[in-house]
């Protein structure tokens, strides 16, 4: 019986560091969907109302299922008492549902109030939604979030 549980054990170590050395340089490979989604955008957010507060490039790069992360820059701001610029860091992350072709961001991920988020649709080369500025308190403002790709 002994001999069987030790041959049991060095089969499946074996096995393991087969396992392990075929692994080692396999791509990962993401689907057609997320491939398109992750790009450089065009980003502008405005108000309730469609008054533009800020726009600026977006730049989606690095996908984990089901979660990205990328960096985005504030190129003009039209609304320099806008509550939630402040907190507008430049780093975002978010997840994506593929099924709903939805997903949400978070645009300063190392706080989690005091902060702007944003739930939009992915239609062909553009990111629709709203974004919303939350509080300790809820939320304080929300407006208009679109995002176009662009071509290079």
């Amino acid at each position: 019986m002994r001999k069987f549980y030790i041959s049991g054990i060095l089969f499946l170590l074996g096995a393991s560091l087969i396992g392990c050395t075929q692994c080692n340089n396999k791509e990962i490979t993401t689907s057609a969907f997320v491939e398109t989604f992750l790009s450089d955008y065009v980003y502008t957010m405005s108000d309730a109302q469609g008054s533009k507060i800020l726009d600026g490039n977006l730049n989606l790069k690095v996908y984990i299922e089901p979660g990205f992360s990328g960096v985005y820059s504030k190129i003009t701001i039209y609304r320099e008492s806008f509550a939630g610029l402040s907190t507008m860091t430049g780093s975002c992350t978010g997840t994506l549902n593929e099924k709903n072709k939805s997903g949400f961001m978070n645009m300063n991920p190392k706080i989690s109030d005091n902060n702007v988020f944003i739930n939009f649709k992915i239609s062909g080369d553009s990111l629709t939604g709203t974004w919303t500025y939350s509080t300790m308190t809820g939320s304080r403002d929300n407006g208009i979030f679109t995002a176009v790709k662009i071509k290079r």
